[in-house]
């Protein structure tokens, strides 16, 4: 098969392209002009130089291809102008109101939480198990961050679903999977 991964040059396409090579797959990567390469050295893939927003580049390259994957994504933690989403509050409320669960009540302090995810990272060495929190978690969770899926839905018809029926959506399933109690 061949494969075609945008933000080949990430975490995770960097990762997809050397596990679709190690199964014998032919890979496309495309790559931003500029992009740290590193996850990338030593992989015979067929490197694609260019920008995702490129509509012509990007049919011409997923001509004979059988699959795509579409990892590449910009992680922004700030922008000019930003269309306000839920905040955790109004998740953890809309949670609550789904499974009976009370919502936390208390705010942790930040310098606490950091404190903690550095204890917490200093056991996981020692014992080998995953920390319950982390530094580069912490840091992030301080920052504001949003998705607006306005121009997928406009250029690709991409369907949403009112945050309340995907939480709901996931409980069930979660719930059903046994991951939770019901």
């Amino acid at each position: 098969m061949r494969c075609f991964v945008t933000g080949a040059s990430g975490f995770i396409g960097s990762h997809i392209v050397r596990e679709w090579l190690a199964r014998g797959h032919q890979v496309k990567g495309l790559v931003r002009p500029g992009a740290d390469v590193r996850g990338l050295v030593g992989l015979e893939f067929e490197r694609v130089t260019g920008d995702i927003l490129d509509h012509q580049l990007m049919k011409r390259e997923l001509i004979g291809c059988d699959w795509c994957f579409h990892v590449a994504a910009s992680y922004r933690l700030w922008m000019r102008h930003y269309a306000p989403n839920w905040t955790l509050q109004e998740t953890f409320a809309a949670l609550e109101k789904i499974t009976g669960v009370p919502a936390p009540r208390h705010q942790v302090p930040y310098w606490l939480a950091l404190m903690w995810a550095g204890i917490s990272e200093a056991f996981a060495r020692f014992t080998g198990k995953a920390p319950q929190a982390t530094l580069a978690g912490v840091r992030m969770a301080r920052h504001k961050m949003w998705f607006d899926p306005n121009k997928a839905v406009r250029e690709l018809g991409l369907p949403q679903t009112p945050p309340e029926q995907a939480f709901a959506d996931a409980v069930a399933w979660f719930r059903a999977n046994g991951y939770v109690r019901p």
